[in-house]
Protein backbone atom coordinates (compact mmCIF):
# COMPACT_ATOMS: atom_id res chain seq x y z
CA UNK A 1 0.00 0.00 0.00
CA UNK A 2 1.22 3.58 -0.68
CA UNK A 3 2.11 5.70 1.64
CA UNK A 4 -1.04 8.12 2.13
CA UNK A 5 0.64 10.26 4.38
CA UNK A 6 3.10 11.61 1.22
CA UNK A 7 -0.54 12.47 -0.62
CA UNK A 8 -2.19 13.99 2.12
CA UNK A 9 -2.72 15.59 4.89
CA UNK A 10 -5.13 14.14 7.61
CA UNK A 11 -5.94 17.25 9.23
CA UNK A 12 -7.00 18.42 5.49
CA UNK A 13 -8.80 15.60 4.89
CA UNK A 14 -10.97 15.67 8.08
CA UNK A 15 -11.08 19.44 8.46
CA UNK A 16 -14.31 19.29 6.01
CA UNK A 17 -16.08 17.14 8.55
CA UNK A 18 -15.11 19.69 11.46
CA UNK A 19 -18.41 21.73 10.98
CA UNK A 20 -20.34 18.93 10.91
CA UNK A 21 -22.08 17.16 13.51
CA UNK A 22 -22.47 13.79 11.84
CA UNK A 23 -18.96 13.12 11.47
CA UNK A 24 -18.19 9.65 11.59
CA UNK A 25 -15.84 7.53 14.01
CA UNK A 26 -14.69 5.49 11.17
CA UNK A 27 -13.76 9.21 10.10
CA UNK A 28 -11.92 9.52 13.53
CA UNK A 29 -10.10 6.42 13.28
CA UNK A 30 -8.92 6.84 10.05
CA UNK A 31 -7.03 10.12 12.16
CA UNK A 32 -6.08 8.28 14.78
CA UNK A 33 -4.42 5.90 12.68
CA UNK A 34 -2.30 8.04 10.17
CA UNK A 35 -1.35 9.83 13.62
CA UNK A 36 -0.33 6.95 15.11
CA UNK A 37 1.38 5.15 12.00
CA UNK A 38 2.81 8.07 9.79
CA UNK A 39 6.03 6.40 9.35
CA UNK A 40 5.16 3.43 8.76
CA UNK A 41 1.28 3.96 7.11
CA UNK A 42 2.04 1.24 4.26
CA UNK A 43 1.97 -1.07 6.34
CA UNK A 44 -1.31 -0.47 7.96
CA UNK A 45 -4.43 -2.21 7.61
CA UNK A 46 -7.19 -0.70 6.82
CA UNK A 47 -10.15 -3.03 6.37
CA UNK A 48 -11.85 -1.90 9.08
CA UNK A 49 -12.04 1.42 7.89
CA UNK A 50 -15.05 2.05 5.26
CA UNK A 51 -13.86 3.17 2.65
CA UNK A 52 -17.19 5.15 1.79
CA UNK A 53 -15.49 7.10 4.19
CA UNK A 54 -11.99 7.31 3.23
CA UNK A 55 -13.15 8.00 -0.19
CA UNK A 56 -15.32 11.34 1.31
CA UNK A 57 -12.14 12.58 2.75
CA UNK A 58 -10.22 12.25 -0.66
CA UNK A 59 -13.40 13.80 -2.13
CA UNK A 60 -13.06 16.60 -0.04
CA UNK A 61 -9.20 17.55 -0.42
CA UNK A 62 -9.30 16.78 -4.22
CA UNK A 63 -12.09 19.97 -3.96
CA UNK A 64 -9.67 21.69 -2.11
CA UNK A 65 -6.74 21.28 -3.95
CA UNK A 66 -9.11 22.13 -7.24
CA UNK A 67 -10.63 25.63 -5.55
CA UNK A 68 -7.48 26.24 -4.92
CA UNK A 69 -5.84 25.63 -8.70
CA UNK A 70 -8.77 27.95 -9.81
CA UNK A 71 -8.23 30.97 -7.62
CA UNK A 72 -4.59 30.59 -8.51
CA UNK A 73 -5.08 30.50 -12.74
CA UNK A 74 -7.84 33.72 -12.18
CA UNK A 75 -4.95 35.79 -10.51
CA UNK A 76 -3.15 38.06 -12.07
CA UNK A 77 0.46 36.73 -11.02
CA UNK A 78 -0.82 33.89 -13.17
CA UNK A 79 -2.12 35.73 -16.11
CA UNK A 80 1.09 37.43 -16.34
CA UNK A 81 3.39 34.37 -16.07
CA UNK A 82 1.57 33.17 -19.26
CA UNK A 83 0.23 35.44 -21.46
CA UNK A 84 2.02 35.90 -24.71
CA UNK A 85 2.38 38.69 -27.36
CA UNK A 86 2.42 36.29 -29.98
CA UNK A 87 -1.01 37.08 -32.35
CA UNK A 88 -2.53 35.09 -35.03
CA UNK A 89 -5.10 37.75 -36.74
CA UNK A 90 -4.78 39.53 -39.79
CA UNK A 91 -1.30 38.19 -40.86
CA UNK A 92 0.31 37.68 -44.61
CA UNK A 93 0.97 33.77 -45.06
CA UNK A 94 5.08 34.62 -44.32
CA UNK A 95 4.28 36.75 -40.91
CA UNK A 96 1.65 34.22 -39.90
CA UNK A 97 5.04 31.45 -40.28
CA UNK A 98 7.03 33.68 -38.68
CA UNK A 99 4.07 33.63 -35.84
CA UNK A 100 4.14 29.77 -35.69
CA UNK A 101 7.42 29.51 -35.13
CA UNK A 102 7.90 32.46 -32.40
CA UNK A 103 4.90 30.84 -30.40
CA UNK A 104 7.09 27.25 -30.80
CA UNK A 105 10.07 29.23 -29.73
CA UNK A 106 8.40 30.59 -26.27
CA UNK A 107 7.68 26.72 -25.34
CA UNK A 108 11.13 25.79 -25.78
CA UNK A 109 11.83 24.96 -29.40
CA UNK A 110 14.89 26.01 -32.00
CA UNK A 111 13.31 27.43 -34.54
CA UNK A 112 14.35 27.89 -38.19
CA UNK A 113 12.16 29.78 -40.84
CA UNK A 114 13.32 28.56 -43.96
CA UNK A 115 13.55 30.76 -47.44
CA UNK A 116 10.48 31.90 -48.88
CA UNK A 117 11.37 30.23 -52.07
CA UNK A 118 13.08 26.28 -52.57
CA UNK A 119 11.72 25.58 -49.45
CA UNK A 120 10.48 22.61 -50.87
CA UNK A 121 7.12 22.36 -48.57
CA UNK A 122 8.66 23.14 -45.62
CA UNK A 123 8.03 26.72 -44.06
CA UNK A 124 8.96 26.09 -40.18
CA UNK A 125 12.07 23.85 -39.24
CA UNK A 126 11.69 22.96 -35.03
CA UNK A 127 13.63 21.24 -33.30
CA UNK A 128 13.60 20.43 -29.38
CA UNK A 129 16.14 17.84 -27.75
CA UNK A 130 16.10 14.84 -30.24
CA UNK A 131 12.61 15.81 -32.18
CA UNK A 132 12.81 17.24 -35.50
CA UNK A 133 9.43 18.94 -36.93
CA UNK A 134 9.29 19.87 -40.48
CA UNK A 135 6.24 21.98 -40.58
CA UNK A 136 4.30 23.63 -43.52
CA UNK A 137 2.36 26.79 -42.49
CA UNK A 138 -1.68 27.77 -44.16
CA UNK A 139 -3.12 30.87 -43.44
CA UNK A 140 -5.75 30.34 -45.54
CA UNK A 141 -9.72 31.32 -45.71
CA UNK A 142 -10.48 27.83 -46.53
CA UNK A 143 -10.10 24.18 -45.44
CA UNK A 144 -6.94 22.78 -45.98
CA UNK A 145 -6.67 19.45 -48.58
CA UNK A 146 -4.39 16.83 -50.01
CA UNK A 147 -1.88 19.01 -51.68
CA UNK A 148 -0.17 20.18 -48.41
CA UNK A 149 -0.21 17.26 -46.85
CA UNK A 150 1.89 15.68 -49.93
CA UNK A 151 4.24 18.40 -49.63
CA UNK A 152 4.92 18.36 -46.01
CA UNK A 153 5.52 14.37 -46.56
CA UNK A 154 8.12 15.17 -48.97
CA UNK A 155 9.78 17.73 -46.95
CA UNK A 156 10.13 15.33 -44.41
CA UNK A 157 12.69 13.63 -46.22
CA UNK A 158 14.40 16.39 -47.54
CA UNK A 159 14.95 18.06 -44.15
CA UNK A 160 15.76 14.85 -42.26
CA UNK A 161 13.03 15.35 -40.00
CA UNK A 162 11.47 12.39 -37.92
CA UNK A 163 7.98 13.87 -38.17
CA UNK A 164 6.12 16.09 -40.43
CA UNK A 165 3.13 18.40 -39.91
CA UNK A 166 0.57 20.96 -41.82
CA UNK A 167 -0.46 23.98 -39.56
CA UNK A 168 -3.05 25.82 -39.83
CA UNK A 169 -5.74 28.87 -39.19
CA UNK A 170 -8.56 26.52 -41.03
CA UNK A 171 -10.10 23.02 -40.65
CA UNK A 172 -8.86 20.36 -43.01
CA UNK A 173 -10.83 18.39 -45.67
CA UNK A 174 -12.08 14.64 -45.00
CA UNK A 175 -9.16 13.97 -48.27
CA UNK A 176 -6.51 15.98 -46.28
CA UNK A 177 -6.92 13.97 -42.99
CA UNK A 178 -7.44 10.49 -44.65
CA UNK A 179 -4.20 10.54 -46.69
CA UNK A 180 -2.12 12.04 -43.47
CA UNK A 181 -2.89 9.36 -41.46
CA UNK A 182 -2.27 6.95 -44.12
CA UNK A 183 1.39 9.03 -44.55
CA UNK A 184 1.43 9.57 -40.81
CA UNK A 185 1.60 13.74 -41.16
CA UNK A 186 0.13 15.81 -38.04
CA UNK A 187 -2.91 18.31 -38.44
CA UNK A 188 -3.02 21.23 -36.08
CA UNK A 189 -4.80 24.62 -35.48
CA UNK A 190 -2.34 27.06 -34.26
CA UNK A 191 -4.06 26.99 -31.14
CA UNK A 192 -2.89 23.06 -30.48
CA UNK A 193 1.14 24.03 -30.69
CA UNK A 194 1.69 23.30 -27.03
CA UNK A 195 1.10 19.73 -28.10
CA UNK A 196 3.21 19.08 -30.74
CA UNK A 197 5.38 16.97 -29.50
CA UNK A 198 2.27 14.59 -28.30
CA UNK A 199 0.91 14.64 -31.64
CA UNK A 200 3.92 13.70 -33.48
CA UNK A 201 4.08 10.87 -30.74
CA UNK A 202 0.61 10.03 -31.27
CA UNK A 203 2.27 9.28 -34.59
CA UNK A 204 4.22 6.43 -34.25
CA UNK A 205 1.32 4.67 -32.10
CA UNK A 206 -1.19 4.84 -35.08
Amino acid sequence: MKKYKELLSVRQCTAFYKEKEDRTSSVKSIETIFLQNEDKFNKVCLSGISLKDLSKCLEALSQRLLSKVKRYRSSESYKKAHQSDVSFENLSPYDYEKQVAKSLSEMGWDTKVTKASGDQGCDVLVVKEKTRVALQCKYWSKPIGNKAVQEINAAKSFYNAQYAAVVSNQSYTPAAKLLATKLKVALLHHSQLNKLIEECNSLNRG
